[in-house]
């Protein structure tokens, strides 16, 4: 017999944490952020600026980078958008990947060493993306179906990451960074509502198969 994971309110994160902003209370939206100054932003690609090369060796994050070249895990990466970036929910994914673009470099900036970190981080910020983008605008039935591949990007980052991944509290930093605006908070908020108050199958599928990758496959 199928085993199911019992979900009220908004327990609905209960075992995969995705749904728990531990950052901040439920009830306090974050403040909006300031542009971003890091290496390859906005502000240093604009136009008639001269581009910083490539550095030569990989540049750990969390490590003081480099003032005469862009690192290496940053070198590929669209521009963080700045304030246009937080005029609308949706924002600025200019590389079409699935993740704003501010979000995707915040990941790559703070755990661009791991490619495991990485691929479930990025799962997460997909998942927490689609939330606030849906809002209250789905139905009932639709949030349920949004959720399930949601509790499975939950479930990647518990199989897929070591503990030191975890001890950085990345989801929920990476969860915050993609509500990180009031409006965007009280969206993703909104549709937990709507999601919670059910049942849903727990997924018993391998590690590749909820992932979308084999943690096991990746250097790191």
């Amino acid at each position: 017999m199928q085993r199911h994971l019992l979900i009220a309110g908004l327990a609905l994160a209960a075992v995969v944490v995705i749904w728990i902003l531990a950052s901040a209370p439920l009830d306090e939206a974050p403040a909006p952020e300031t542009t971003s100054s890091q290496e390859g932003s906005s502000s240093t690609s604009a136009a008639g600026k001269t581009a910083k090369p490539i550095c030569a060796s990989p540049i750990n994050p969390n490590i003081a980078a480099p003032t005469d070249c862009i690192p290496q895990h940053l070198a590929k990466l669209p521009p963080d958008p700045g304030p246009e970036g937080m005029k609308t929910i949706a924002g600025i994914d200019a590389d079409g990947d699935g993740v704003r673009d501010d979000v995707q470099r915040y990941i790559a900036e703070n755990w661009g060493h791991s490619e495991r970190a990485i691929r479930a981080l990025t799962n997460i910020a997909k998942a927490r993306q689609a939330a606030v983008i849906a809002g209250d605008s789905v139905s009932r039935e639709e949030a349920q179906a949004l959720a399930q591949p949601m509790l499975n990007a939950g479930s990647c980052y518990i199989l897929a990451g070591d503990q030191a991944l975890k001890d950085t509290q990345a989801l929920q930093k990476v969860a915050y960074k993609v509500m990180n605006t009031p409006e965007r908070f009280k969206r993703g908020r909104d549709f937990e509502y709507k999601a919670g108050h059910t049942v849903y199958p727990l997924n018993q599928a391998s590690t590749p198969q909820i992932c979308g990758f084999d943690p096991a496959a990746l250097p790191n």
